[in-house]
């Protein structure tokens, strides 16, 4: 029981931490690889400015 719920967090962390290294990606960091090569992890960008405009919106509700 103790090895399946080590293994889910594993497993979850590991997305988590894969998600927000794609999402808060610098710009110039397309720059390195190739249009040609388009992975999975560029289609996930788009992600952080979701997370971006989130954290904005908050930043002005709450500065009032």
């Amino acid at each position: 029981m103790i090895m399946i719920v080590a293994f889910i967090l594993g497993v979850g962390l590991t997305l988590i931490l894969t998600l927000l290294k794609s999402a808060f990606r610098h710009p110039t960091d397309n720059s390195a690889r190739s249009d040609t090569n388009q992975t999975s992890l560029e289609l996930a960008t788009p992600l952080s400015e979701l997370i971006t405009g989130i954290i904005s919106y908050l930043k002005d509700k709450f500065s009032k």
